[in-house]
């Protein structure tokens, strides 16, 4: 693809390449501080761009989805009323959002996926995969299908972190240099002191992101030219920072500046074949790692939500007491009042759908499932079992107990179980027959 004249810069999801099989990984890339979607991965000297070039990626790569993000990325956001931190949640939360829904409409929210992040771009990249982690609750857990599809993450001339925060902020204050040229070596106050926030918010957003960087392929790329800002060279991010030595990580330096280090003129280019190989190995090894990581994050889903569901049942339906009034034949012959507390019924939820139906008197749970509803069903039926309780406190202390109540006297907990078992038997066959 060559750019030509009449390139603009898009925001949101664009696809630049669409195999001719179905993809196998979708190929996420980002672009830094002032970048744009297609320009900054287009070769000036050759007006074309390696994401979708048929001599470049999809040569390598031929079953990668090829897709660019882009988002208003002007140096003068920094600047704005809004803290930076509120700034880079709000590009991360649009970049899970509005990759979620293209993928969605793709039927392909299980596909895994690789990151190619330049230089901010890798923050507000790790900054979306920390949110898309944390949505977890009911109505917002498709998100999380982000974070769980994410295989793999290549950076190039990211600023993870820095020797100290003035070196973080020297690397922040060069990457400005670069996109306000005319600026360069006179930074204003304002930006500095809105690069200096910066820095504090980059180094929380990889405090956020260390704990999941195990769960990725993870390759840090580095300049190893220097940039002209005018007044002097030099690097813009150091390979300390660009590429932190950490296990179970890769690095490879780049011999170009932090700017063309992501704009390949040939597949004979250094650096170029390096990141085929790894996208190639990634988009291998993806499909089967991320299916096992998904069946995981079902079953862990499922038991969270059944475990917030017995909780709620625990506050909606607490144990109960019974008591069983019947006519005590002791010496005196007073009238006496027995109490037993059963547990509650979240309690035979969990234990009841277990067991095989039960035959008693006749009546027989047939159609086996129906009990997979148990829960729900059995609450009803302790409903009852109270009211028909609050009956047999208010009859006479020397009433005969022959039927319902003397089924209950003097039982354990095993025989409640039974007890309760036959009653909702026998209250599901009287509904049956309404």
């Amino acid at each position: 693809m060559t750019m030509g004249k009449e390139h603009q810069q898009v925001f949101g999801i664009k696809e630049l390449y669409r195999p001719t099989q179905e993809p196998e990984v979708d190929i996420v890339a980002v672009h830094g501080l002032n970048g744009d979607n297609i320009k900054s991965w287009t070769s000036k000297a050759k007006d074309s761009c390696w994401l979708n070039h048929p001599n470049f990626l999809p040569k390598y790569i031929n079953r990668g989805r090829v897709l660019t993000w882009g988002y208003n990325a002007n140096i003068s956001t920094l600047m704005g009323k809004t803290t930076s931190s509120d700034r880079i949640l709000q590009h991360a939360q649009t970049l899970i959002a509005e990759l979620h829904a293209d993928r969605d409409l793709e039927d392909a929210n299980e596909r895994p996926i690789i990151f190619l992040c330049h230089s901010m771009g890798g923050i507000v990249v790790k900054r979306a995969l920390a949110y898309s982690a944390s949505r977890s609750a009911a109505n917002i857990s498709h998100l999380q299908s982000i974070y769980n599809c994410t295989f793999a993450i290549l950076f190039f001339g990211t600023p993870h972190n820095g020797s100290s925060k003035a070196r973080l902020l020297s690397s922040l204050t060069k990457i400005a240099s670069l996109a306000l040229p005319n600026a360069a070596g006179q930074i204003e106050s304002g930006l500095v002191n809105a690069l200096k926030e910066e820095s504090e918010t980059l180094q929380d957003i990889t405090d956020q992101f260390s704990p999941l960087i195990s769960r990725f392929r993870i390759f840090f790329f580095w300049e190893q030219e220097k940039m002209d800002l005018k007044y002097t060279k030099d690097y813009i991010v150091e390979e300390s920072s660009a590429a932190p030595i950490l296990d179970n990580t890769e690095r490879c330096g780049i011999a170009a500046d932090h700017r063309e280090m992501i704009r390949f003129d040939n597949s004979t280019s250094q650096g170029f074949r390096t990141v085929m190989a790894a996208l190639r190995r990634y988009t291998r090894e993806a499909p089967q790692v991320i299916g096992t990581r998904l069946n995981i994050a079902a079953e862990m889903l499922s038991a969270s939500r059944q475990n917030e569901a017995m909780e709620l049942m625990k506050t909606v339906q607490p144990s109960v007491t019974y008591h069983i009034s019947r006519h005590d034949t002791s010496d005196n012959g007073a009238a006496t009042q027995h109490s037993t507390t059963y547990p509650d019924v979240s309690t035979f939820g969990a234990l009841m759908p277990m067991e095989p139906p039960l035959h008693r008197e006749g009546l027989l749970l047939e159609d086996s499932g129906r009990r997979d509803s148990f829960l729900e069903d059995f609450q009803c039926c302790a409903i009852l079992k109270t009211e028909v309780d609050k009956k047999a406190e208010d009859r006479p202390s020397d009433k005969d107990t022959d039927g319902a109540d003397s089924a209950m006297k003097d039982e354990s907990e095993d025989g409640l179980r039974v007890g309760l078992n036959r009653r909702w038997n026998r209250w599901n066959w009287g509904r049956s027959r309404e």
